[in-house]
């Protein structure tokens, strides 16, 4: 009990930005081993984000409405009940969530499983074991800090000015897809991540097929996410749990 604890504080602590940079990273690795913690992160976060769209629009009619009447004691009225709608907000969702997951386990669109199933990857700490050029071993860290800032165009345009200099970097490949990913530009993603899947001696070849299917479960392309996952698991890579349990939901 306590480890699991200790885990939903680490969630806590990263949803509200309460982490040390070293932190963060430990934090992002064990997301990737461990399925059950990145179930519960998803979950967490989607619904901080379902309880933070609702409480803005409330906080924004109620401040207006403050504003206009210039009522000095609107405001501090206002914090005290937006306090206890928000407790209330997040139990319904919770209560909900819950009741959903047990009455419809397999009632999900393509797009509720990507959301469900669906992380951003952790930047690499370091690159200069990877046997990149100066130039290239510079550019690649200032996409790492635009990436981690979730600037995914920024980072897309430096990842690719890292192509220009050397097209075979893999890394630069790799989180190129991810950054056109995010920024929906699926074709091109789509691109690198089938490219990347061809060759298995490198790095990313597992998480390239697992990003491709995700990609196709985005794209609602039920089929082609279908035989991705049948790969992963035929593999025995490292998200064959998680591919088992979406095929489960796709049958």
């Amino acid at each position: 009990m306590g480890v699991m604890e200790n885990k939903f504080d680490l969630i806590e602590k990263y949803l509200m930005n309460d982490m040390s940079a070293g932190e963060i990273k430990k934090f992002e690795k064990l997301l990737l081993e461990d399925a059950d913690l990145r179930k519960e992160f998803s979950f967490r976060r989607k619904t901080n984000e379902a309880i933070l769209e609702d409480d803005i629009i409330e906080l924004r009619e109620s401040l207006n409405e403050i504003t206009l009447n210039k009522n000095n004691n609107g405001l501090v009225n206002f914090i005290e009940s937006h306090r206890k709608n928000l407790a209330i907000a997040a139990t319904i969702i919770i209560l909900i969530s819950l009741s959903l997951s047990f009455l419809y386990p397999f009632r999900q669109s393509l797009d509720q499983l990507f959301n469900s199933y669906y992380n951003t990857y952790p930047a690499l700490a370091n690159v200069r074991s990877l046997e990149n050029n100066e130039e290239s071993e510079v550019l690649i860290n200032e996409s790492f800090d635009f990436y981690e800032k979730y600037n995914y165009k920024k980072a897309s345009e430096l990842f690719c000015e890292v192509l220009i200099l050397d097209n075979n970097n893999v890394v630069a490949q790799f989180y190129l897809a991810l950054c056109e990913l995010e920024n929906n530009n699926f074709d091109k993603s789509e691109e690198y991540l089938s490219g990347l899947i061809q060759k298995k001696d490198h790095l990313f070849w597992e998480q390239s097929h697992w990003y491709l299917a995700m990609l196709y479960l985005k794209q609602n392309k039920k089929e082609k996410a279908k035989s991705v996952f049948k790969k992963i698991i035929d593999e025995e890579m490292v998200y064959k749990n998680e591919a088992k349990s979406i095929l489960k939901k796709l049958s």
